[in-house]
């Protein structure tokens, strides 16, 4: 009897260390917790070994192999959720650089436009700036003109007021 429950028992632990977990049905989340997982690997690893008279050292093999794969559980299911994070930043950052790229696309294909409202702004300005230096010119040309009108009406006031004394 003792070798037909150390058969079951080695023919359980090979099926827990192959992946006999494969057979757990899940969640209805699709996720089961670790707790859950233990105690229903727990009741696999019983229903193998049936009946039979089971070795203690063999039993607190198999606790001590599934509190190690609960513990490496609990750290991947961290692991993930930590890489959901990362995932859900770099989807954030990307959002905004599509965004950016789109603004600068839109921006390089106004360029020509702007480029040449700027040429145009260009000589409008330099046909006003020549215009005003014209201008200018003629009222230096006025303003010289005036001096010499005043100038000549001082002269000709100062001869009649010479020639009335």
């Amino acid at each position: 009897q003792q070798g037909v429950a150390s058969s079951r028992m080695s023919d359980a632990a090979s099926a827990y260390e192959a992946g006999g977990s494969n057979n757990i049905p899940a969640s209805p989340s699709g996720s089961m917790t670790a707790q859950q997982l233990q105690q229903q690997q727990m009741r696999q690893v019983a229903a193998r070994l049936g009946s039979g008279s089971v070795g203690e050292a063999a039993l607190q093999r198999l606790r001590a192999a599934l509190r190690q794969k609960v513990g490496e559980c609990a750290a991947l299911e961290g692991r993930l959720r930590e890489l959901e994070s990362t995932r859900d930043q770099l989807a954030g950052e990307l959002v905004a650089a599509t965004h950016a790229a789109d603004k600068a696309s839109d921006a390089l294909r106004e360029l020509p436009k702007m480029q040449q409202a700027y040429q145009d702004l260009q000589a409008r300005y330099a046909a006003a700036v020549e215009l005003v230096g014209e201008r200018d010119e003629q009222l230096e040309e006025l303003a010289n003109d005036l001096d010499d009108v005043k100038q000549m009406y001082r002269q000709q006031i100062e001869t009649l007021l010479a020639q009335q004394q």
